[in-house]
């Protein structure tokens, strides 16, 4: 090959040599602004799902909160009114029944109230008795006069 020729093969190499390595660093620098965009991507991502979930957290709290006061307002009531929504809370006050009260809501004590006989007496059912303000169902214990 003459020397000329083989010059040009040389320039060549070398051009092609030096473009190899300007797409080479211009990969590289797209590559490098690609992975800058992912991160923020990602720091932005993880930025709304902490405020995301902060969110959530708030308000399952103020939730367990609302739960916790509607509890203890529930337990003020059962402790003020024993009888509430069908359970019987320990009593913490007496209220005094007359006797007419009691043989009107058990129907005079009749047999058709009588829930069960015990050593000292009778159980009656009572229907619409008032205690502490509420018409309430009670069971009566009716002591016999020789207990």
């Amino acid at each position: 090959m003459d020397p000329e020729t083989e010059a040009e093969i040389l320039e060549l190499q070398a051009e092609a040599l030096r473009i190899q390595a300007e797409i080479e660093s211009k990969a590289r620098e797209e590559a490098k602004a690609i992975v800058a965009q992912a991160r923020r991507r990602s720091e932005d991502i993880l930025f709304k799902a902490r405020g995301q979930a902060a969110s959530i957290i708030n308000q399952r709290v103020q939730e367990a909160k609302e739960q916790a006061s509607a509890i203890l307002e529930e337990a003020s009531d059962t402790a003020q009114n024993p009888v509430v929504s069908g359970r019987v809370a320990p009593l913490t006050s007496v209220q005094l029944m007359r006797y007419v009260d009691l043989s009107r809501s058990t129907g005079s004590f009749s047999s058709s109230a009588l829930m069960g006989r015990g050593s000292s007496g009778g159980v009656y059912k009572a229907e619409g008795l008032k205690i502490w303000g509420r018409t309430v169902q009670a069971a009566i214990k009716r002591l016999d006069a020789d207990s």
